[in-house]
């Protein structure tokens, strides 16, 4: 967390282990910190002028952190390359990451180097927490769920560290990890929705803390900086014995995918050890970060906005919930994933003003899928390689045709680097009528009701029976202010 003093833990950890000669690799990937208190062996600022881009591209703070980690990420199996060579000399690798959760852990060059990372080393994500400013019961259930969103991210092993316990002792906040009844009343009679809010999400994190360690330390004087290495010897074990065979499945599923996405060796998956036989990011032809910098970026991604395929919300066996979310699983939604690589592909390399824009030649980021790869999936006569023009950007996509070498390469592609949004919607669909009349799949009603179910109503994304083409945030307080209105309504009625 911003503010939390990781910074200031990373030198305490330094410290500690150069004290009892215990040998590290350090690493800064924050690239807006001023001022270090320890010596890295890599340091992002060395490579992207923070300030720099932020003056140039006209962005502010975090547009500028997110854009230097993207630069960062570009080279970043050269930065592998260096902690592998080392990593059979030292035994620690800590890396200071940027402390605002949305610049790092949800964004597509944080998960590039956290991924790339566990893949190569057993990897634990340390999430610090300001005890002092988690002494309310309504902030402390705000740092639990900001670390259950990292641990559901990374799905690493993860410790959450109390810091500043010199400031404020950290026993309450552990204590609530494992006392809900003593969190509720520590909650009280608060009088807003929070109040509510709060000790559902309590009951909900309950299962969450079984899966975390927690240990309470001071960066400051040091304390509780041997109890925080065992536990990251632990969730390093943890690692190896959970999480390292998880990974080897993944990459052994890669195994018909191009040779650039990486894959353990069958060597080191068999003694649970992580390698990497290339990096998933870094062009040959890319030029130095340095350069980069002081040229134009230019991005392109493409979003299936009403996807037709369907997920499931189950229970298990053992009293759990399942969650499919049946991404791809259409052959519609199939093919308007690869159409809008291709639609990307077509607007990059097909566009006078784009190319104007970058100020030169596009380069791919993810050899070996050329420009005349893709675009040779356009329909007949629509693309460069049999010496047609290229047509314009509002020419129609479907239907994809194109050799099946090259559909297959894209189709590994989308395989491989497809993500979602992360706006899923719809589990409690609303739909006419109600009880036996109800729409078979429907579980909710125009007013929010729960067919066959008196006085309940949802009121969330969950209700929407289909999906929006834009951001969620709107709908979402649409469907809240649209409920209110039907129970005052309502209640009015009864008055």
């Amino acid at each position: 967390m911003a503010g939390s003093g990781k910074t200031t833990l990373m030198q305490a950890l330094a410290a500690h282990l150069g004290d009892t000669e215990t040998p590290a690799y350090l690493l800064n990937i924050d690239p807006a910190v001023a001022d270090l208190p320890y010596e890295p062996n890599i340091d992002i600022r060395d490579t992207v002028d923070y300030g720099a881009v932020m003056a140039d591209y006209q962005l502010g703070p975090n547009g500028a952190i997110l854009t230097a980690l993207n630069l960062f990420a570009t080279r970043f199996d050269q930065v592998l390359d260096l902690i592998t060579a080392r990593a059979s000399d030292v035994d620690y690798v800590l890396v200071d990451t940027p402390g605002q959760i949305e610049t790092f852990t949800w964004s597509a060059s944080g998960s590039i180097i956290s991924e790339s990372l566990s893949v190569a080393l057993p990897t634990v994500v340390l999430f610090v927490v300001d005890t002092a400013r988690a002494a309310s019961p309504m902030t402390f259930v705000s740092n639990m769920l900001y670390a259950c969103s990292v641990l559901y991210k990374t799905r690493l092993p993860l410790v959450v560290v109390w810091n500043k316990v010199d400031v404020a002792p950290c026993g309450r906040a552990q204590g609530w990890m494992g006392d809900y009844e003593g969190l509720s009343d520590a909650i009280g009679d608060e009088p807003s929705f929070s109040g509510g809010l709060a000790r559902s999400m309590a009951l909900t994190l309950e299962v969450f803390y079984e899966a975390i360690r927690s240990v309470g330390v001071s960066a400051l004087t040091g304390e509780g900086i041997p109890e925080l290495l065992a536990a990251v010897g632990e969730a390093a074990a943890e690692f190896e014995r959970e999480v390292a065979p998880e990974i080897a499945a993944r990459l052994a599923a890669s195994a018909g995918l191009p040779r650039w996405v990486p894959r353990l060796s069958p060597a080191a998956a068999a003694r649970g050890a992580r390698a990497v036989t290339a990096a998933a990011v870094g062009a040959p032809a890319l030029a130095p970060l340095r350069a980069a910098v002081a040229t134009r970026i230019v991005a392109v991604a493409s979003y299936t906005l009403r996807p037709t395929a369907r997920g499931r919300v189950t229970l298990t066996p053992e009293g759990g919930v399942a969650v499919d979310p049946a991404a791809l699983s259409t052959a519609a939604d199939w093919e308007a994933a690869v159409a809008g690589v291709v639609a990307a592909v077509r607007l990059l390399h097909g566009s006078p003003e784009v190319a104007a824009a970058a100020g030169g030649p596009l380069l791919p980021l993810l050899p070996p899928l050329s420009p005349a790869t893709v675009l040779s999936l356009l329909p007949r006569g629509g693309g460069r390689p049999g010496g047609g023009a290229l047509p314009p950007a509002t020419a129609p996509l479907l239907p994809l045709g194109g050799p099946p070498a090259a559909r297959a390469a894209v189709d590994a592609y989308v395989r491989a680097f497809a993500t979602t949004a992360w706006h899923p919607l719809g589990t409690c669909r609303m739909g006419a009528g109600c009880g036996a009349d109800a729409a078979a799949d429907a579980v909710t009603d125009g007013r929010c009701r729960v067919n066959g179910v008196g006085r309940l109503r949802v009121v969330d994304l969950s209700v929407a029976p289909a999906m929006v083409s834009g951001n969620t945030n709107a709908t979402a307080m649409t469907i809240g202010a649209r409920a209110a209105e039907l129970v005052r309504e309502e209640w009015a009625g009864l008055a």
